[in-house]
């Protein structure tokens, strides 16, 4: 209903100062988002760091070593159970002995040599976990170095 004498304002204001907000508010909106959307330069490391990945990704065979006894050994050896059933490989374990310097080569260090075959057969219980649900090929093997 118009009203005889009153005067009719518009609500929406345009003014210089509020048009050159808006512009650098869209300015910089647009330009976050071309930041973001870009693709990054193809640089050699990444063209190496692909040819890596890609290479191993083609190896069947894991040799995991057996750092300790604890759960991040057993979560190494459930990943590598995981990557071999992805490329139908196979995963070896390796626990190795430090033998002193004051001991010839050929020592038999029967408490090393217990916690290894302990480290081992743990790995293979972990791995058969994994492989009896995955079909993975779990291997140990014991040597002992040569007498001299």
């Amino acid at each position: 209903m118009l009203i005889l004498g009153a005067e009719i304002t518009n609500p929406l204001q345009i003014t210089a100062i509020g048009v050159l907000i808006a512009i650098l508010f869209l300015v910089s909106i647009v330009g976050v988002l071309g930041w973001m959307l870009r693709l990054p330069k193809e640089t050699e490391h990444v063209r190496i760091a692909t040819k890596a990945v890609r290479s191993v990704n083609k190896l069947g065979n894991i040799l995991v070593p057996l750092l300790g006894r604890n759960e991040a050994t057993d979560r190494i050896v459930a990943l590598a159970a995981q990557m071999a059933r992805q490329r139908n490989g196979r995963v070896e374990f390796l626990a190795a002995i430090q033998v002193p310097f004051t001991l010839p080569l050929n020592a038999h260090v029967e408490h090393d040599e217990k916690v290894a075959l302990e480290a081992l057969g743990r790995a293979e219980s972990v791995a058969a976990q994994c492989g009896a649900r995955n079909a993975v090929q779990v291997s140990k093997q014991q040597t002992y170095p040569e007498s001299a």
